[in-house]
């Protein structure tokens, strides 16, 4: 992973722990901000080296009707067409960064009123982030991955900005809404 992309994170998506968000981008992207990854199995695509390559590729894979996902977080085109940004700004690592944590914020509000709590919420907003579905067993892999490389810097809280905060242990690939009013441990 580019070592330069910790600070960036930081920066642009200060609502969301580093650690998760560093680890997301790394299963993700690996650090790339030019990646470009098509859904499903549409096989190997070769990775743009520049904004100019990337854009032209997003584009022309648009007009071709593929559906493929973007930079540093995988911002997906879908995404990319309902929120309105260009491919310029989807390849832009510090707004990629802003949109990713805005998906994942969304899917860990969603656990919540789900009844998700701690680390469930999280993991269950991995999946969702991963597949659009909280519920997603087909995303278990990815979300474990994600959690598993996030955990030594999640067990620290950040400071109390907003950020979503763990203090708490990895949950199992198996989490369900719960019915308790358990103590949060993530915050928003």
């Amino acid at each position: 992973m580019d070592m330069n992309v910790h600070p960036q994170i930081e920066r642009c998506a200060p609502e969301i722990s580093a650690g998760l968000m560093t680890a997301l981008v790394q299963r993700e992207s690996n650090g790339n901000p030019f990646a470009i990854g098509l859904d499903g199995k549409e096989g190997f695509f070769p990775q743009p080296r520049s904004l100019h390559e990337a854009v032209s590729a997003a584009e022309a894979l648009t007009k071709h009707g593929k559906t493929f996902s973007v930079g540093l977080a995988q911002i997906h085109s879908s995404n990319i067409k309902s929120l309105g940004i260009t491919w310029r700004q989807a390849f832009d690592g510090c707004e990629n960064l802003r949109v990713g944590q805005q998906i994942f914020s969304s899917f860990h509000s969603k656990a919540i009123k789900a009844g998700f709590r701690n680390a469930d919420a999280v993991f269950a907003a991995l999946r969702g982030y991963n597949s659009g579905n909280l519920y997603a067993p087909v995303s278990n892999v990815y979300a474990t991955a994600i959690m598993a490389n996030a955990t030594s810097d999640l067990r620290r809280r950040l400071s109390p900005s907003g950020a979503v905060r763990y203090i708490g242990h990895v949950t199992s690939p198996t989490a369900e809404p719960v019915q308790s009013e358990s103590a949060e441990l993530f915050e928003k």
